[in-house]
């Protein structure tokens, strides 16, 4: 295959990632070197994002960009199409991050914010990635991108013990545009319930 050809492929996997690619999904699903990848960089084909990431030059920039790099960045090696179909997909947008994907609240998201159910450490900035369990059922796609659900969101933002205004905005605009149910909401925050001044399991009481 020419390096065209290459080339070709590279931008047809790209573009199915939101313009993005990683440096080893450029090699394992496009056979584009290091080296190509570089001359593609240096005449203006790719921009370089951040270390081993890149992005095709003049694609359409989207809101959302800040949080697209950093789902690819989490797992470079798969293609994101591939992670979407698994059970769960290494990690998922969450917290701050989920609230804005779901537009419910009135929190400032200065970070993006994601789940794994691993230790990993990301080179790229601005990311804070939280351990923990992870079900197909506290997840789902929106805009493309794989995000905690509502219910989920809330019980991880009242763990980090979000302010009380903050957590009541979100979850006012949950119950408002049914992304959750009422016995949903109540199961989110039972167990932080103590936590917030109320007793002990009363998510009731805490809604």
């Amino acid at each position: 295959m020419s390096s065209n050809s290459h080339a070709s492929e590279l931008i047809g996997v790209a573009a199915e990632q939101w313009g993005l690619i990683t440096s080893r999904q450029a090699n394992s699903a496009a056979g584009v070197s290091p080296q190509q990848l570089k001359r593609m960089a240096d005449t203006g084909v790719l921009e370089r994002v951040h270390h081993g990431l890149y992005r095709l030059a003049r694609f359409p920039h989207d809101e959302l960009f800040d949080q697209r790099v950093a789902w690819i960045a989490l797992d470079p090696a798969r293609l994101a199409w591939e992670r979407l179909d698994e059970e769960v997909p290494t990690g998922v947008l969450s917290h701050r991050s989920a609230a804005g994907l779901h537009r419910v609240g009135d929190m400032d998201a200065d970070v993006v914010e994601l789940t794994a159910v691993r230790r990993i450490r990301l080179s790229v900035p601005d990311v804070t990635i939280h351990r923990g369990h992870l079900a197909r059922s506290d997840w789902q796609v929106v805009d493309g991108l794989p995000v905690t659900t509502a219910a989920r969101m809330i019980g991880d933002l009242a763990a980090e013990s979000t302010d009380a205004g903050h957590l009541a905005s979100v979850v006012r605009d949950v119950l408002a545009g049914s992304l959750a149910s009422t016995s949903e909401v109540v199961e989110a925050l039972a167990d932080h319930a103590f936590a917030y001044g109320h007793r002990a399991l009363d998510g009731q009481g805490f809604l």
